[in-house]
């Protein structure tokens, strides 16, 4: 039986000159065509790992992207606001109640599903993986390297499988695409 495995993508490129869009809200900036191309390549990838369901953030750059994936893999994303975009008017402890929140969630349904995908924001994304166990160190080579200070980058993708005990996590960069662009 394959361990629970979810998958954590940082929606693809969008078009951040579209500076009369808030990006913290519904609907954000979209994608770019880059973005598009990045996406399908994510799909590819998530294709070839099996995953049977797809989560997405409600805003535009990540729905579109999680649209884009899920064509390549033939099934329907879902929403979910649990894991838009951190709000400026948001602290860190009510956004790690809502991403956590539902992370709990998704590891109950992978287990019975299989490999599950988030589509979400680099925000977001940074706060699973740390309150996974990666520490801000740990991220920094990842934060360093890719825009905006996220750990991953535009359409980059962390892949989580369960270790053998409940609250271990084996956590790695998996795919970012220029290894496909």
């Amino acid at each position: 039986m394959t361990p629970p495995t979810i998958y954590i993508a940082r929606h693809a490129s969008p078009d951040w000159s579209r500076t009369d869009i808030a990006y913290d809200r519904p609907p954000g900036p979209p994608l770019t065509t880059l973005g598009e191309k990045e996406a399908h390549a994510l799909g590819t990838y998530l294709h070839s790992c099996g995953v049977s369901l797809i989560y997405a953030s409600p805003l535009e750059r990540a729905w579109r992207t999680a649209e884009l994936v899920a064509e390549v893999i033939g099934i329907q994303p879902q929403v979910e606001d649990a894991i838009a975009e951190w709000r400026k008017d948001e602290t860190r402890d009510v956004v790690a109640e809502r991403v956590m929140g539902f992370w709990r969630r998704v590891v109950v349904e992978t287990k019975k599903s299989g490999p599950i995908c988030l589509v979400t924001h680099g925000g977001p994304m940074r706060l699973i993986l740390n309150r996974l166990g990666v520490t801000s160190e740990q991220l920094r080579p990842f934060t360093e390297r890719f825009d905006h200070n996220n750990p991953a980058p535009p359409a980059g993708l962390w892949c989580a499988i369960q270790a053998t005990t409940e609250d271990r996590w084996e956590l790695n960069l998996a795919f970012t695409p220029d290894q496909e662009t």
